[in-house]
Parts: C-alpha cells; structure tokens; sequence
C-alpha cells in the first residue's frame, strides 16, 4: 500500500466519519473503561494476527463490511508493509478513547514496533451491539516512506 493510498483511504473515512456524526466526545473515567474492556482483547488479537500473519484471526473481530474489504492480498500486502517497515509488533499505550456518535467510537494508540517507536494505530468499532471493528489504520514515518 503506497503512501498516496493510504492517505488517500484515510481522508476519505474521517470525511464519512465527519459527516456522519456529531460532535466528538473523549471518553474520561467509567466510560473509557468501558470501551477499554471490549477494544483492548480486540486490539491484542489484531496485533497477536499481524505479527503472526493470521488472516482468519485478523478478521475474526471485524463486522461483515470490514470482512468484505481486507482480503487475504490487501492482508498480506499489510503485513509485508508494516513488518518490512516497522518490524513485530511490540507494545502500545491508548493515546485517546473518543465517542464519534453514531459512526462509531475511536480508540488511538501510539505502538512500540521493532524498527520504530511511536506508530499511530487507530481502531473504530461499532458504538452498540457486539462493539465489532469497523475501521483499522497505521500511521508512521516510516510506513509513510
């Protein structure tokens, strides 16, 4: 995936996620906690599957759109990118947990990588219901070379 792509991808979601909801709200106290006991298990298996390139498991928390979109090629052309890049997956820390209204709620991270340090993962996930990934995205220096 190219850096034109990817950007690309990305400005395209924040305008439907812009246009789609109301005004963001970080999420503080109990409400984060809430969304931290359902997205961080998802999160760990997202990143347990990228490192062990474990297409069934990557998806295994996605709803059928998301299934739909990443496709065993569009999987492994992540893979390759992110570990030839960044290198295995090794820690992150939640930067921000934000309501996006309706269209969903936002968990950012910043991630600990082999090669690189401070990668921006973000994760949207269905705000009611099985709470389900509806959005996936790596941002770095180095991804964007």
């Amino acid at each position: 995936m190219n850096k034109r792509l990817m950007n690309l991808t990305l400005m395209v979601m924040l305008v439907i996620l812009a246009g789609c909801a109301s005004s963001p709200k970080a999420l503080e106290g109990a409400e984060r906690e809430a969304v931290l006991a359902y997205s961080e298990p998802m999160a760990d298996n997202e990143l347990a599957a990228l490192n062990a390139n474990d297409y069934d498991a990557f998806i295994k928390d996605y709803d059928a759109k998301m299934v739909e979109a990443t496709t065993p090629e569009r999987f492994t052309n992540l893979v390759t990118l992110v570990s030839t890049r960044c290198g295995k997956y090794l820690s992150r820390e939640v930067t921000s947990v934000t309501a996006i209204g309706d269209a969903g709620i936002l968990v950012i991270y910043t991630a600990k990588f082999e090669k690189e340090e401070g990668v921006l993962i973000k994760i949207s996930f269905q705000p009611d219901g099985d709470h389900l990934i509806i959005g996936l995205w790596f941002d770095s220096p180095n991804l964007r070379k």
